[in-house]
């Protein structure tokens, strides 16, 4: 599965871990991690920010990512999964598709409401 992490980095941490090093090591760490295909770094609302776009097939790695952004550098750390446009594109139900389930949800309520009130005997 496909993956964004972005991640932003309190001013005084971040310029405190600059200063000593341990910002260019975790961000290298992250790098050797994830291997990502895309990695961007900015500036977002004051704070140094960042971004990457990996492959992940085990949840269980997240907690070895987002760790050492947390311990090293006290980052905020939001992951999502990430969709190419051809990804997107590929699953994008029809019109067709979505009234047919527009169509099959209406009888399932249509269907629950009538069992629910012959249930209460009306």
């Amino acid at each position: 599965m496909r993956l964004m992490l972005k991640f932003t980095i309190p001013v005084e941490k971040g310029n405190q871990a600059k200063a000593d090093g341990s910002m260019s090591q975790a961000i290298k760490d992250l790098i050797n991690t994830v291997k990502p295909e895309s990695a961007y770094f900015y500036v977002e609302d004051g704070k140094r920010a960042g971004m990457v776009v990996f492959e992940a097939s085990d949840q269980a790695q997240m907690a070895a990512i987002n760790e050492p952004l947390f311990a090293k550098l006290n980052a905020q750390v939001n992951i999502c999964p990430a969709l190419t446009l051809e990804d997107l594109l590929q699953n994008i139900p029809t019109r067709s598709v979505q009234q047919d389930r527009l169509h099959n949800y209406g009888q399932v309520v249509g269907a629950c409401l009538v069992s629910s009130s012959q249930n209460l005997g009306r």
